[in-house]
C-alpha cells in the first residue's frame, strides 16, 4: 500500500501497458490499486486528503494518472485527480501543459487541461458563493456586535483570499495561509457562529 509519487506512476504505467497487452490480471490489480489512491467516494478521498496523503504527491505524479485513466477509460479515478490538479500553482499545471516535447516530462493531456481549466474556477466560485459567502458576499449579519468592525475585516479577509491565485480550496475550513484564521477569529462571537455554521453546512 505504498502511497509515494514513484509508486502511483508506476501504477499508472502498469495500467496503461497491460490494456494494451491485455493482461487482464495485471490491470485489474493496478486499477485496484489506482481505485484506493484516488477514491471517487467523497468521503474516502476527504479522509485521505485531511490526512495529508497527497501532500507529497508530485504534479507529474498526478499528470501521469489523468493521462493514464483517460487513455484506459479507468474514469473512476479522473474527479480525485482532477480535483487534486486544480490544487495546485497554475504555474506548475501550465508547466506541464506546454512541456518541450522533446523531454521526458509528462504533458497534460488536452482534455485533462482543459477539464483543469475549466474546473478550477467553478470550485472556487463554488467555494465563494457556499461555503465563504459570509466573507465575499459581506452582508449585514443581525445580530452582530461590531457590524463596521465585522464588515471590514470580512473585505480584508476576502482581499487576501483572492490573492492565493484565484483559488480557495474548499475542504480546507478555514483557509490558514496567509494569517486567514487570525483575521476570522478577530469578529465579533455573532458573526463567527454565523461563519462556522456556513462553514459546516
Amino acid at each position: 500500500d505504498e502511497t509515494d509519487s514513484a509508486s502511483v506512476i508506476v501504477a499508472a504505467g502498469i495500467l496503461k501497458m497491460s490494456q494494451k497487452y491485455m493482461a487482464h490480471d495485471i490491470r485489474s490489480k493496478a486499477y485496484a490499486y489506482l481505485q484506493h489512491q484516488f477514491p471517487a467516494q467523497c468521503n474516502l478521498f476527504l479522509e485521505r486528503y485531511e490526512a495529508g496523503t497527497y501532500a507529497s504527491f508530485t504534479t507529474e505524479c498526478l499528470v501521469r494518472v489523468a493521462n493514464a485513466a483517460r487513455e484506459t477509460n479507468t474514469l473512476v479515478v479522473l474527479p480525485a485527480v482532477l480535483f487534486l490538479l486544480c490544487t495546485r500553482p497554475m504555474d506548475d499545471i501550465l508547466k506541464y501543459a506546454f512541456t518541450d516535447p522533446t523531454s521526458d516530462e509528462s504533458i497534460l493531456s488536452p482534455v485533462n487541461f482543459v477539464a483543469v481549466l475549466k474546473g478550477r474556477p467553478r470550485i472556487s466560485l463554488f467555494t465563494r458563493k457556499n461555503i465563504y459567502s459570509f466573507a465575499f458576499l459581506n452582508k449585514e449579519v443581525t445580530g452582530c456586535q461590531t457590524n463596521s468592525d465585522c464588515r471590514s475585516l470580512n473585505s480584508l479577509w476576502a482581499e487576501t483570499a483572492e490573492q492565493l491565485e484565484g483559488w480557495i480550496d474548499p475542504f480546507e475550513r478555514p483557509p490558514d495561509r496567509h494569517g486567514l484564521r487570525l483575521i476570522r477569529n478577530a469578529r465579533c462571537s455573532v458573526c463567527r457562529a454565523k461563519a462556522t455554521d456556513e462553514m459546516r453546512e
